[in-house]
């Protein structure tokens, strides 16, 4: 009996600790790539986008498209770390994933950016 109770014991064990790190790893599998907030006014589209790449490494691309034609765009690199569905760059912004799956600011709960694309590869 002892040795069944052990058994057991050790077998819930083993599959609670394997499940964790599963989770762990689509969470930041889930976070890997393109994600875009558009804002389009009269005179302009304003487009911010976080580039989640490998090694936790990332973009920020703000790009402002005039209505007569002219382009702006910088780019900054980061690096993230994503706890429990809060994302942390090293320039002080943390975004939150919410229950759809979007990342949003805690800085300004109207900026919500949405993934368009699982390949980050293009921007490295």
């Amino acid at each position: 009996m002892k040795h069944l109770i052990k058994t057991s014991f050790i077998f819930l064990l083993f599959v609670a600790v394997s499940s964790c790190s599963k989770e762990d790893v689509n969470e930041q599998q889930s976070l890997h790539g393109v994600w875009d907030n558009v804002q389009i006014t009269d005179n302009q589209t304003d487009i911010i986008r976080l580039v989640f790449g490998e090694d936790n490494t990332g973009l920020l691309i703000n790009r402002v498209e005039l209505a007569i034609g002219g382009v702006t765009s910088v780019t900054e690199s980061f690096s993230w770390i994503n706890t429990d569905g809060v994302v942390e760059i090293d320039n002080n912004k943390t975004y939150i994933m919410n229950a759809q799956g979007q990342l949003v600011s805690s800085a300004s709960s109207e900026l919500i950016l949405d993934k368009v694309s699982d390949d980050y590869l293009k921007y490295y």
